[in-house]
Protein backbone atom coordinates (compact mmCIF):
# COMPACT_ATOMS: atom_id res chain seq x y z
CA UNK A 1 0.00 0.00 0.00
CA UNK A 2 0.79 3.21 -0.63
CA UNK A 3 -0.31 6.77 0.62
CA UNK A 4 -0.13 9.93 -1.74
CA UNK A 5 2.30 12.94 -0.68
CA UNK A 6 0.33 15.70 -1.88
CA UNK A 7 3.47 17.85 -2.17
CA UNK A 8 5.42 16.04 -3.47
CA UNK A 9 3.21 13.62 -6.01
CA UNK A 10 0.81 16.09 -7.20
CA UNK A 11 -1.85 12.80 -7.56
CA UNK A 12 0.78 10.95 -9.57
CA UNK A 13 3.14 8.04 -8.52
CA UNK A 14 5.42 5.59 -10.65
CA UNK A 15 5.38 2.19 -9.63
CA UNK A 16 7.38 -0.72 -11.21
CA UNK A 17 5.96 -4.21 -11.34
CA UNK A 18 8.33 -7.22 -11.75
CA UNK A 19 5.54 -9.87 -14.37
CA UNK A 20 7.45 -13.53 -14.29
CA UNK A 21 4.65 -15.40 -16.17
CA UNK A 22 4.36 -15.46 -20.01
CA UNK A 23 1.48 -14.81 -21.31
CA UNK A 24 -1.51 -11.87 -21.27
CA UNK A 25 -0.99 -10.46 -17.38
CA UNK A 26 -3.02 -7.48 -16.03
CA UNK A 27 -2.21 -5.24 -12.87
CA UNK A 28 -4.24 -3.42 -11.05
CA UNK A 29 -4.01 -0.57 -8.41
CA UNK A 30 -7.06 0.23 -5.81
CA UNK A 31 -7.82 2.95 -3.35
CA UNK A 32 -8.13 1.24 -0.12
CA UNK A 33 -10.54 3.68 1.25
CA UNK A 34 -12.75 4.01 -2.01
CA UNK A 35 -13.01 0.50 -3.86
CA UNK A 36 -14.52 1.87 -6.97
CA UNK A 37 -11.18 4.21 -7.26
CA UNK A 38 -9.01 2.03 -9.48
CA UNK A 39 -6.79 1.36 -12.77
CA UNK A 40 -5.22 -1.40 -14.48
CA UNK A 41 -3.37 -1.57 -17.13
CA UNK A 42 -2.14 -5.19 -18.94
CA UNK A 43 0.96 -6.51 -20.85
CA UNK A 44 2.13 -9.35 -23.15
CA UNK A 45 4.54 -10.77 -21.02
CA UNK A 46 7.07 -13.08 -23.60
CA UNK A 47 9.16 -15.67 -22.02
CA UNK A 48 12.87 -15.08 -21.30
CA UNK A 49 16.09 -16.35 -22.81
CA UNK A 50 15.92 -19.95 -22.30
CA UNK A 51 18.09 -21.15 -19.44
CA UNK A 52 17.59 -25.54 -18.79
CA UNK A 53 15.18 -27.43 -20.54
CA UNK A 54 12.93 -30.20 -18.88
CA UNK A 55 13.27 -33.88 -20.26
CA UNK A 56 10.07 -36.12 -19.20
CA UNK A 57 8.12 -38.46 -20.58
CA UNK A 58 9.63 -41.73 -19.89
CA UNK A 59 7.59 -44.02 -17.81
CA UNK A 60 9.93 -45.77 -14.39
CA UNK A 61 10.00 -48.85 -14.46
CA UNK A 62 10.93 -49.72 -17.67
CA UNK A 63 11.92 -52.82 -19.36
CA UNK A 64 15.61 -52.76 -21.32
CA UNK A 65 14.76 -53.03 -24.96
CA UNK A 66 11.81 -51.20 -24.83
CA UNK A 67 11.44 -47.75 -26.46
CA UNK A 68 10.20 -44.76 -24.53
CA UNK A 69 9.11 -41.69 -26.00
CA UNK A 70 10.38 -38.66 -24.36
CA UNK A 71 9.73 -34.76 -24.74
CA UNK A 72 11.90 -32.16 -24.06
CA UNK A 73 10.99 -29.01 -23.40
CA UNK A 74 12.83 -25.22 -23.26
CA UNK A 75 12.54 -23.24 -19.89
CA UNK A 76 13.66 -19.85 -19.23
CA UNK A 77 14.69 -18.81 -15.55
CA UNK A 78 10.97 -18.11 -14.79
CA UNK A 79 9.87 -21.78 -15.35
CA UNK A 80 8.26 -20.50 -18.79
CA UNK A 81 8.31 -22.30 -21.83
CA UNK A 82 10.69 -20.64 -24.06
CA UNK A 83 8.00 -20.63 -27.39
CA UNK A 84 10.80 -18.91 -29.81
CA UNK A 85 14.08 -21.36 -29.53
CA UNK A 86 15.48 -22.71 -32.48
CA UNK A 87 18.54 -24.30 -31.47
CA UNK A 88 20.23 -27.73 -31.70
CA UNK A 89 19.83 -30.38 -28.47
CA UNK A 90 21.64 -33.71 -28.23
CA UNK A 91 21.56 -36.23 -25.90
CA UNK A 92 23.22 -38.73 -22.97
CA UNK A 93 22.31 -41.37 -20.67
CA UNK A 94 24.18 -42.98 -18.06
CA UNK A 95 23.36 -45.90 -19.51
CA UNK A 96 26.98 -46.05 -21.26
CA UNK A 97 25.89 -48.91 -24.11
CA UNK A 98 23.17 -46.09 -25.90
CA UNK A 99 24.00 -43.03 -27.84
CA UNK A 100 22.43 -40.58 -29.97
CA UNK A 101 21.02 -42.94 -33.14
CA UNK A 102 21.46 -45.74 -31.01
CA UNK A 103 19.10 -46.06 -28.17
CA UNK A 104 18.65 -42.03 -27.94
CA UNK A 105 17.41 -39.87 -30.30
CA UNK A 106 20.02 -37.83 -32.66
CA UNK A 107 20.84 -34.44 -32.38
CA UNK A 108 17.82 -32.20 -33.07
CA UNK A 109 17.41 -28.68 -34.13
CA UNK A 110 14.05 -27.08 -33.11
CA UNK A 111 11.99 -25.70 -35.47
CA UNK A 112 9.22 -22.72 -35.44
CA UNK A 113 6.42 -25.14 -35.16
CA UNK A 114 7.80 -26.91 -31.94
CA UNK A 115 6.62 -23.93 -29.59
CA UNK A 116 10.11 -24.37 -27.71
CA UNK A 117 8.67 -28.50 -26.91
CA UNK A 118 9.37 -31.34 -28.97
CA UNK A 119 8.41 -35.50 -28.40
CA UNK A 120 10.83 -37.92 -30.07
CA UNK A 121 8.35 -40.98 -30.02
CA UNK A 122 9.59 -44.35 -29.34
CA UNK A 123 13.37 -42.05 -29.21
CA UNK A 124 14.91 -43.48 -25.98
CA UNK A 125 15.77 -47.66 -26.02
CA UNK A 126 17.89 -48.23 -22.87
CA UNK A 127 20.22 -51.41 -22.94
CA UNK A 128 21.11 -51.81 -19.66
CA UNK A 129 19.11 -52.80 -16.45
CA UNK A 130 19.85 -50.44 -13.18
CA UNK A 131 19.06 -47.22 -12.70
CA UNK A 132 19.38 -44.44 -15.49
CA UNK A 133 18.93 -40.87 -16.57
CA UNK A 134 19.02 -39.25 -19.30
CA UNK A 135 20.23 -35.57 -20.35
CA UNK A 136 19.48 -33.30 -23.20
CA UNK A 137 22.23 -30.61 -23.64
CA UNK A 138 22.22 -27.64 -26.13
CA UNK A 139 24.90 -28.19 -28.61
CA UNK A 140 27.31 -25.66 -27.85
CA UNK A 141 26.17 -24.32 -24.53
CA UNK A 142 26.12 -27.62 -22.02
CA UNK A 143 25.13 -25.05 -19.14
CA UNK A 144 21.71 -25.16 -20.76
CA UNK A 145 20.85 -28.94 -20.10
CA UNK A 146 17.94 -31.05 -18.30
CA UNK A 147 17.38 -34.70 -17.28
CA UNK A 148 15.25 -37.53 -16.17
CA UNK A 149 17.03 -39.16 -13.54
CA UNK A 150 16.13 -42.07 -11.28
CA UNK A 151 14.61 -44.30 -14.27
CA UNK A 152 14.24 -47.92 -13.55
CA UNK A 153 15.37 -50.11 -16.13
CA UNK A 154 14.72 -53.88 -15.66
CA UNK A 155 15.74 -56.78 -17.13
CA UNK A 156 12.81 -58.14 -17.79
CA UNK A 157 9.37 -57.83 -17.56
CA UNK A 158 9.01 -60.26 -14.60
CA UNK A 159 10.20 -59.13 -12.14
CA UNK A 160 9.49 -55.46 -12.72
CA UNK A 161 8.29 -53.64 -10.05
Amino acid sequence: NYTYVPATDNGVKNFSVTLKTAGNKSVTATDTVTASITGSATATVNPASISSCTVAGITSPIVKNTAASVTVTAKDAFGNTVTSYLNTITFTSSDTAISPGSGLPSNYTYTTGDLGVHTFASGVTFATAGTQSVTASEVGNTSITGSQTGIIVCASASPCP
